[in-house]
């Protein structure tokens, strides 16, 4: 990533192809940040505060508005894109977990069983459970 902070915005006047420009180079650079930091946390490289939970988005969203429309809408941005990202993961109950199965199901040309199906749901739902919990305890300590 360049020394650029994710939220600085850009006063200057961009024509619509420059701003298109301008938008897929910061998505990019916010999805490449977010997942690297992502895989380093569940990895366990990565430093477990800088996981943020629901405490920490409330507080930066409530400074984000403070500082003006911009910065908010970027904040918000920033949120989604990460969140969009996050329900990527092959994990069963999100979408792509959905998406690894049906690729299964369709390289194999027959559905999953109902066994598995399930082992798969509890799996994936301990494992939401489980980032839901270490982001709520970074928010707590960190």
């Amino acid at each position: 990533l360049n020394s650029q902070p994710l939220l600085q915005i850009d006063e200057r006047r961009l024509t619509l192809l420059e701003a298109i420009a301008s938008g897929t180079q910061k998505t990019g650079q916010v999805l490449t940040y977010t997942a690297t930091g992502l895989t380093a946390t569940l990895l366990g490289s990565g430093d477990l505060c800088e996981l943020n939970g629901p405490i920490t988005i409330t507080r930066v969203a409530g400074q984000a508005i403070q500082l003006g429309p911009e910065i908010f809408l970027t904040f918000m941005a920033v949120i989604s894109l990460g969140l969009g990202l996050l329900n990527l993961l092959p994990i069963p109950i999100l979408d792509g977990g959905h998406i690894l199965s049906l690729a299964a199901e369709g390289v194999s040309g027959r559905p999953l069983g109902h066994v598995a199906k399930a082992v798969l749901f509890i799996a994936g739902v301990t494992g939401v459970a489980w980032l839901s919990i270490m982001a709520l305890i970074s928010d707590l300590t960190c």
